[in-house]
């Protein structure tokens, strides 16, 4: 499936319209590109179970208006993000914003789980003050595990409410502000390993990673590793 953004309304690719309980949204094996605010949006009091995001190629996807995952008023139970590519997205906004509407939805613990993609590029706002995980609900707990993140000025969050995550697996090419010494974080990826995975041609899209030790580690998108 492919869902092009070019000529739609300027608005997220998918945006939740009316409150009340939601049981799963999933996004796999698809590539969303060319929208203006973002991928998803909920500023209504939605309850979501589940939503998935798996194997899909996400490009183009500016966020003027607007964060890349965008929860302000309602809730996720689950979010589960793996084994996507993510490029020229999101570049001066935060990655995963999730609001504390937690007042409104008594006993939810948001489970957010990140893993096995490829994400370059996304949150470069200079003065690294923009986060991959802008993560406010309370209770939340996070795995940000066998990732590749290349690119970025963003820091991974400073905000009290965010639980430092689960850490395992993770490289890093050009993203300081995620890595122990960072500036604006509350938190750093002391696990994580620093190489260049030598992309075939990310200006392209072609993220095949011709550094054999993160081949070999199996880091990022499961698509680049041949």
């Amino acid at each position: 499936m492919t869902l092009d953004g070019t000529g739609t309304s300027g608005d997220q690719a998918i945006v939740f319209k009316a409150e009340g309980e939601y049981n799963s949204l999933s996004v796999t094996n698809s590539e969303v590109k060319n929208y203006t605010k973002g991928f998803y949006y909920i500023n209504v009091a939605a309850n979501v179970k589940t939503i998935t995001i798996d194997n899909n190629v996400l490009s183009n996807i500016e966020c003027n208006g607007g964060d890349f995952f965008d929860c302000r008023t309602g809730a996720i139970q689950n979010l589960v993000i793996t084994n996507n590519t993510i490029y020229g997205s999101c570049a001066e906004r935060d990655f995963i914003r999730y609001d504390d509407a937690s007042a409104n939805f008594p006993g939810v613990a948001p489970v957010i789980t990140v893993d096995h993609n490829t994400l370059d590029g996304v949150s470069l706002k200079a003065d690294g003050t923009k986060r991959l995980l802008y993560i406010r609900f309370a209770g939340n707990s996070i795995a940000f595990t066998n990732n590749i993140v290349t690119n970025t000025a963003a820091n991974f969050s400073n905000q009290s409410k965010t639980t430092e995550p689960t850490f395992k697996g993770n490289y890093y090419f050009n993203a300081p502000n995620l890595l122990p010494g960072g500036i604006n974080g509350k938190f750093f990826d002391a696990s994580g390993i620093v190489a260049d995975p030598a992309y075939t041609n990310a200006a392209a899209g072609d993220f095949t990673v011709g550094n054999e030790d993160i081949a070999f580690a199996k880091a990022g998108a499961p698509r680049w590793i041949k």
